[in-house]
């Protein structure tokens, strides 16, 4: 999820003391899980120009001149890249380390457009939007359920978008210290949860 951004509303516990802590043994179940498409829940609505895309529209099919509204910083040409996992982002910005656009890249790709009727919130919003979209079409949605020794839940959360915000829902939802044990088939989070548990002044909490 984008923060700030529609979904799961995260608790920051009360801290245990050292012997709760010890007494209690918490089980972390991530999962994969359902998410809506950012597409549908953000004033920005990417576009990609290929057929093969379930956005695509065609650049002469717009009822404005793309070029307009890019020029207001209402929209934004995007570049694109899959070998196995896919990646779309600004055109022009600095891509991540492997992308490439000789053989799997296409620097004008589709066009990411504000479509609210307020100011369009800029080039840092369109990055986290392509971000959690990126994460969205390359499967990267989970769920998770943290049972007590009791088998009784203490809290869960699902639709999360991306392994890193899963990551930080998961830790704000368990004190700093707090014995647990990972499952699932999210269970490569555990490195991330445990860091982030490990190191509270780093958490962003959600309200």
């Amino acid at each position: 999820m984008i923060p700030g951004g529609p979904g799961c509303v995260t608790w920051l516990p009360t801290p245990l003391d050292g012997d709760e802590k010890e007494a209690i043994m918490l089980a972390v179940e991530i999962f994969h899980d359902e998410a809506d498409c950012p597409n549908d829940n953000y004033g920005w609505k990417l576009y990609s120009f290929s057929p093969r895309h379930a956005s695509f529209k065609g650049l002469d099919s717009f009822s404005y001149r793309v070029q307009d509204k890019i020029d207001k910083g209402e929209a934004h040409w995007l570049s694109f890249y899959q070998h196995g996992d896919c990646w779309w982002g600004l055109a022009g910005s600095k891509a991540p380390a492997g992308v490439e656009f000789t053989w799997d890249g296409v620097r004008i790709a589709g066009v990411l457009v504000w479509e609210e009727d307020e100011a369009a919130p800029g080039p840092h919003s369109a990055e986290a939007f392509l971000n959690e979209y990126t994460n969205w079409v390359n499967g990267e949605s989970y769920g998770f359920v943290i049972l007590d020794e009791d088998g009784e839940t203490v809290d869960s959360c699902g639709g999360l978008i991306g392994g890193e915000w899963a990551a930080q829902c998961i830790a704000d939802s368990l004190p700093p210290g707090q014995a647990f044990q990972v499952t699932g088939n999210g269970s490569h989070l555990e490195g991330m949860i445990r860091y982030r548990v490990s190191n509270p002044s780093g958490r962003v909490g959600l309200a």
